[in-house]
């Protein structure tokens, strides 16, 4: 990251008032809600860009596997002290332990409730072609439901 790319990203985020407050990215942000910025012609999202910038660390920084993790949960932020370095199975379970996991009904994919999840795998008087019409999915998604491969937290 080159002096120019600095200046131009340490003008893309606010520090909010409070001791450790979130640095909130004010560009506009990804389809995902992540700030990002182009680097060396090559989009990076804000927050590694931040992070690398303090720490320094390439290694981490060109590894497409290493994410950076956010420790206050909040998408815009790129204050390296709610940054570190880490992969994604850390980044999930980050999700699941603060309850910020989108699955099931949460999630924005979803098609079926809980209830309805409930009630496919007790139905075992049809089909599973006959349910995916009744529920309005594919006869796959009923399979997985029935076999637990997806909704696996009820």
């Amino acid at each position: 990251m080159n002096e120019r790319d600095l200046k131009h990203f340490n003008t893309k985020y606010e520090i909010q008032e409070g001791e450790d407050a979130c640095w909130l990215w004010t560009d506009e942000p990804t389809t995902y809600g992540y700030g990002c910025m182009r680097i060396n012609k090559k989009q990076q999202k804000a927050h590694r860009i931040s992070l690398y910038h303090h720490t320094q660390d390439a290694e981490s920084f060109n590894n497409p596997k290493i994410l950076a993790r956010h420790s206050c949960r909040n998408r815009h932020c790129v204050n390296p002290q709610h940054l570190s370095w880490g992969t994604s199975k850390e980044n999930m379970n980050d999700k699941i332990r603060d309850g910020t996991l989108r699955n099931g009904e949460r999630h924005s994919q979803s098609k079926l409730t809980e209830t309805q999840v409930r009630e496919i795998r007790t139905r075992t008087d049809k089909l599973q072609k006959d349910l995916a019409i009744e529920y309005g999915v594919s006869q796959p998604t009923i399979t997985n439901i029935i076999c637990r491969y997806c909704w696996k937290h009820i």
